[in-house]
């Protein structure tokens, strides 16, 4: 799914309204006017490389901060000492029944 950083981007409301306004008219849809223009213009330089220039920058953020939030979710989940690791609820009551 396009997470809408990229150029180009239009939200699912305005895609889905362009493509039904074109139901019964047009043989094939390219469905929102922003994607007919970028499709076009992307042909030609310099836009072809800027595009690519911008869009990469924000695939490399965008991957940066999923990096960042499952190392922050794998820190969360370690178990701390006290909280030890089990996997099922028996366990647990094995543990508990072994401290006793």
């Amino acid at each position: 799914m396009n997470s809408g950083r990229y150029l180009g981007s239009i939200s699912a409301e305005s895609h889905a309204k362009a493509v039904i306004d074109k139901l019964g008219w047009e043989n094939e849809t390219i469905g929102h006017w922003v994607h007919a223009s970028r499709d076009w213009l992307l042909k030609y330089e310099p836009f072809k490389s800027i595009n690519s220039s911008i869009n990469g920058s924000r695939k490399r953020a965008f991957l940066e901060e999923k990096k960042k939030k499952e190392e922050e979710e794998m820190l969360a989940k370690k178990p701390t000492p006290e909280q030890p690791e089990t996997e099922t609820p028996e366990e647990a009551d094995e543990i508990a029944k072994k401290k006793a």
